[in-house]
């Protein structure tokens, strides 16, 4: 059920204490988005620099 509301749980492995905690908090949620998707971008960098 945790996969309606949480896009990022499928291709961010998450222990089950981190989406409980921001299941109840938010903002926590809101940091883990934007850190997911600044791990992304740095990914993303990474594999166009090797090229």
């Amino acid at each position: 059920e945790r996969n309606k509301w949480d896009p990022y749980n499928d291709n961010v492995s998450s222990s089950d204490t981190d989406s409980d905690l921001t299941q109840n908090n938010p903002e926590a949620s809101q940091l883990d988005e934007v850190y997911n998707r600044a791990e992304k971008v740095l990914y993303s960098a990474q594999n166009l620099s090797r090229h």
